[in-house]
């Protein structure tokens, strides 16, 4: 269980440093990206450790758009991190 956790507060971490670098390239006006580092972290993770960082890669996600230039409420921004 502590393994499990600490796995998703590295993926967590990692993912949201990596978000805010791909946000900073970002081509105003707006939130449009070049490079997105987040989708190969997420996908370097989920081959490496299955489901199990699923939890820390949303909750990053959702951080990270929260944060973001796409400024909203709580729900617009967990509909945005769904898809």
């Amino acid at each position: 269980m502590l393994k499990a956790f600490l796995l998703n507060l590295v993926v967590a971490l990692i993912y949201f440093l990596a978000g805010k670098l791909g946000q900073s390239a970002a081509i105003e006006p707006g939130n449009f990206t070049v490079f997105w580092p987040p989708v190969g972290i997420a996908l370097a993770f989920v081959l490496k450790y299955k489901l199990k960082p699923l939890l820390g890669i949303v909750a990053a996600a959702f951080l990270v758009n929260l944060d973001g230039p796409i400024a909203g409420n709580g729900l617009g921004q967990m509909a945005f991190t769904a898809g």
